[in-house]
């Protein structure tokens, strides 16, 4: 069979679009698929550390940690850790989660990911920071930088004399100790300790019933521990108190141990034996007070000192009032009542503004609170930009908050 030019020339034209239209079916297709550009978890690390664990291996990790939307057109794959294990509680790890396409004919994941692209629905306390690596269009990988908060402390357990050094019982979670020796009920002096011994003698400088307590410090999770009751009673007499020139101190660091002065301004001030400036502990000059450790001032750092949290700025000096130290905004004691430049928790009063700040130790204890809030059984709205507590105003969700605040 013979075809003329234009035949030949038609048949060519039907068979090029014939095939231009094969290969536009794939692309077409493709572009109807609907695009996965944002992910949503849920995260609760919180019952991961009970008290009995101080540590998780990777095969432990479970979506009862990291979960996703229950209706999410994807599924989790895969939990593990970026840098192998095992995560130790007070620790901050980052773990993988795999995410992959369920139906990869109607969906696949977006390009150009970013941390905004990755939603937590709930848990958002317990996540440092969070990234997304699209592998391909149906499979992302997302990191998420946990916190392994520490929810609470033991009181120390077994307290005994052995000699006249105390011991008591490790208490899971705690980073150190703080030992209390009494004489006649009587507070002697309080010391830090990594150790769950501490030798006691050089205190005991008088005669009388010695006794001691414990409590158990975590300060990275801004939790202290209850203090034990008393241990038994160690009879000191006069014949064999101590009377040698050494002196208890912390075995945290090795400086001399030094004497809480207490002044009006400020927190208490801080002096060695001899009367000069100690080497460890609060001084003050015209600037204001600073907090000195191994004789060198704390900077941009919280520290937990005599039941109470503060905060150093860059250039060492204690800050007060309101302040961001990169994860939420604190208040600090400006008053000079013997606290100044304590944290505070709960209810603030600044400038006729009421505020809110978390009271409970999960890891973002004095952290200003926006939003709506339940407190003590009632519902408040605080604005979200400043904290302010909104009153005599409708809410975003047309509830009337009152001369008080109340919805």
């Amino acid at each position: 069979m013979r075809f003329t030019f234009s035949a030949k020339k038609a048949l060519f034209t039907a068979v090029a679009a014939a095939a231009v239209f094969a290969v536009s079916v794939p692309a077409y297709a493709a572009s109807k698929k609907k695009e996965v550009s944002v992910v949503h978890f849920k995260v609760n690390t919180k019952e991961i550390f009970d008290g009995d664990t101080d540590r998780i291996e990777e095969d432990e990790l479970s979506t009862d940690m990291v979960n996703i939307k229950d209706d999410a057109p994807y599924s989790l794959e895969k939990l593990e850790f970026a840098n192998g294990g095992p995560w130790k509680m007070g620790q901050e790890k980052t773990i993988y989660a795999t995410l992959e396409i369920n139906d990869t004919d109607d969906y696949r994941f977006a390009s150009g990911w970013s941390d905004s692209n990755i939603k937590i629905d709930e848990g958002s306390s317990y996540v440092v920071s969070k990234n997304a690596n699209r592998k391909n269009q149906y499979t992302l990988k997302v990191s998420l930088k946990l916190k392994g908060l520490v929810n609470d402390l033991d009181v120390p357990d077994d307290l005994h004399w052995s000699g006249k050094t105390a011991k008591w019982d490790k208490v899971t979670g705690a980073e150190y100790y703080e030992v209390k020796l009494l004489r006649d009920s009587k507070a002697v002096g309080t010391y830090k300790t990594k150790k769950t011994t501490f030798d006691l003698y050089h205190g005991m400088k008088k005669e009388g019933d010695y006794t001691f307590q414990v409590r158990a410090i975590n300060k990275t999770a801004k939790i202290n521990g209850d203090w034990s009751d008393e241990s038994n009673d160690l009879w000191i007499s006069d014949s064999k108190k101590y009377t040698g020139n050494e002196k208890l101190k912390d075995d945290l660091s090795p400086d001399e141990e030094t004497r809480t002065v207490p002044t009006g301004d400020g927190p208490s001030g801080t002096l060695s034996p001899n009367g000069k400036i100690a080497t460890q502990g609060w001084i003050q000059d015209q600037a204001g007070w600073r907090y000195l450790e191994d004789g060198s001032a704390v900077a941009n750092s919280w520290r937990f000192i005599d039941d109470n949290w503060y905060y150093m700025d860059g250039r060492g000096y204690m800050v007060t009032g309101w302040f961001n130290d990169g994860t939420g905004y604190f208040y600090m004691n400006p008053v000079s009542d013997g606290y100044k430049g304590s944290m505070k928790t709960g209810w603030v009063l600044d400038n006729e503004k009421w505020y809110y700040t978390n009271p409970v130790s999960d890891g973002t204890r004095g952290k200003m609170m926006t939003g709506y809030q339940m407190i003590n059984g009632r519902w408040y709205f605080f604005d979200p930009t400043n904290g302010e507590l909104w009153t005599s105003r409708m809410t975003p969700d047309g509830r009337w908050a009152g001369t008080d605040g109340t919805l």
